[in-house]
């Protein structure tokens, strides 16, 4: 994932998703690609596109359980996909 200088994301809308430990793909990419970290141990990612999927990988690859990843998309397909169904992450 290329993360263009200032760029901004919004957040999904749901009941507490300004809580600490609630972060944008592109911030969590950010702290895991950057510098290793990850916020929390267990992470629920939900996308609208594969590169949310990536971040659900390199996550599992830091040892964080993924709880579980959802699209949005009405019928997705990826291959990341099923990079994720092999890691054991549930869809």
């Amino acid at each position: 994932m290329v993360l263009a200088p200032g760029a901004h994301e919004r957040l999904p809308l749901f009941a507490g998703n300004r809580l600490p430990g609630v972060a944008g793909a592109r911030a969590a990419h950010r702290l895991a690609a950057s510098f290793g970290v990850w916020r929390g141990r267990t992470a629920a990612i939900n996308t609208a596109s594969s590169a949310a999927t990536q971040v659900a990988l390199q996550a599992a690859d830091l040892g964080i359980e993924i709880l579980r990843l959802t699209d949005s998309r009405a019928d997705p397909h990826s291959h990341f996909f099923d990079f994720a169904k092999a890691y054991g992450i549930l869809l």
